[in-house]
């Protein structure tokens, strides 16, 4: 994982991550996921917040804080573009 780069597959591997029950790893690859380029706005929320499949179990850590940032951050950039 510390190799890859392409946004979409290290998304997949956090959804991975959840469905083996390590929120913190999960989490981890979001994180990359997001700094790899991945802006699926809609999916990145729901991870945040789905209380099935997600990591809202970490919510309050300043790790789940952080990327919750940068999410709330694409999503500003995103309805700003669609203003434009």
């Amino acid at each position: 994982l510390d190799t890859v780069r392409d946004g979409v597959p290290l998304y997949n591997t956090a959804c991975l991550w959840t469905d083996l029950g390590d929120a913190g790893m999960a989490l981890k690859t979001l994180r990359k996921a997001i700094e790899a380029g991945f802006r699926g706005i809609r999916a990145l929320k729901e991870f945040l917040t789905d209380e099935n499949d997600g990591v809202v179990s970490l919510a309050g850590t300043p790790e789940y804080e952080e990327v919750k940032r940068m999410v709330e951050k694409i999503e500003a950039k995103s309805a700003e573009a669609n203003r434009n």
